[in-house]
């Protein structure tokens, strides 16, 4: 039940405040108001109690009065899906700032017909057209489609959206996850792909072929500095992995090196002979905390955005040359173990050698 709670204002005059809960829940929302005049408290409460509290305190309507006098003021205009999108990625506090930049470009890339559209003219049938589309062009709809779930949900809390259009849209199939092995082959062409694009070439190629040698996560890989580096004997060689690369974000200016998450991601991989010469070139001369991969123009950090356009470009290049495979930077990790399970290396090892939390972590590859 909505309540008027009377207030003394500093200047000797009384304000009426209505508060009520979201739903008429103990553990709904809080949401209030205040006006000037008792009346006008009272006609709101009733207007709010005959719509069973399902209204906010932000409603246009409740702010506008409309509520109560039935008319939609001319200045109102019902909020965009792009911008009750934003507002839903913004308030996922347990989400981090990389995985809401997820977010955003897959709601521009995936859904960016729906992002100027008031919410309340999207229907389950424009939900539908938009992941039959994706779908048939050979991509995934899985996430867009949990995105646009969460987002509906948030506008029919948040606004004043009756009906949510998800209700009358299935899940699409989900595609079971493929990882692209590469064979020693196509190992070759990728290398060779690498040394064949301007200003990036063999430092392009250096990163590949590390990671093909010691089954780093790209972040680990960009994150190391020539202090981690142990190759005074390239037979007996390692490197002590700790910290990683971050992504640069929206809320953040440039990537920094930060600790590894989890304790199993810490470890000491050690080196084949052929990576440790690769190494061993790479810090030669280095201070022990200068990056290993530094962008070979800025001499800065290499960043995970600007490595991974360079790394498409040497893709296309290795397709042109025959490379079967089409794989992602995560694959040249998936390759590193499945060539070692291969050569008869127990799986344990394996999941050590790769920082993984549990071995079915690794049995699941």
């Amino acid at each position: 039940m909505a309540t008027i709670e009377p207030r003394k204002r500093k200047d000797g005059t009384t304000a009426y405040r209505l508060k009520w809960r979201f739903g008429g829940r103990r553990d709904g929302a809080l949401q209030s108001i205040t006006y000037a005049e008792h009346d006008d408290a009272k006609s709101m409460k009733g207007a709010i109690e005959a719509l069973r509290h399902h209204v906010y305190d932000t409603d246009p309507r409740v702010i506008s009065f409309e509520l109560v006098t039935g008319q939609k003021p001319t200045a109102y205009t019902a909020p965009t899906f792009g911008e009750i999108a934003e507002k839903y990625v913004t308030t996922r506090t347990r989400a981090k700032a990389t995985t809401k930049d997820l977010y955003r470009r897959t709601l521009r890339n995936r859904a960016g017909a729906l992002l100027a559209r008031p919410v309340e003219s999207i229907t389950d049938d424009d939900v539908s057209a938009l992941l039959s589309g994706i779908t048939d062009a050979g991509q995934s709809s899985a996430m867009i489609y949990d995105l646009l779930r969460g987002i509906f949900r948030y506008a029919v809390v948040k606004t004043s959206l009756a009906a949510n259009p998800m209700n009358g849209v299935e899940p699409p199939k989900r595609r079971p996850r493929t990882v692209n092995f590469l064979s020693s082959r196509d190992a070759g062409l990728l290398l060779d792909g690498c040394r064949t694009l301007p200003h990036v070439d063999d430092a392009l190629a250096d990163v590949v072929d590390v990671i093909l040698g010691t089954g780093l996560r790209i972040s680990e890989a960009l994150g190391l500095v020539a202090g981690d580096v142990h190759v005074d004997d390239v037979d007996r060689a390692w490197i002590d992995v700790a910290m990683q690369l971050t992504r640069k974000t929206s809320g953040s200016a440039e990537s920094r090196r930060v600790s590894l998450k989890t304790e199993a991601s810490h470890r000491r991989v050690a080196l084949d002979s052929s990576t440790a010469r690769v190494l061993a070139r790479l810090v030669a001369g280095k201070a022990a905390d200068a990056p290993v991969f530094a962008h070979p123009v800025t001499g800065e950090w290499w960043g995970h955005r600007v490595f991974g356009k360079a790394f498409e470009r040497a893709r296309t290049a290795a397709k042109r040359a025959g490379m079967v495979k089409t794989p992602r930077v995560h694959d040249l990790r998936h390759t590193h173990a499945g060539w070692l399970l291969t050569d008869g290396v127990p799986l344990l090892a394996v999941s050590r050698r790769l920082g993984h939390e549990s071995i079915g972590i690794t049995a699941d590859f």
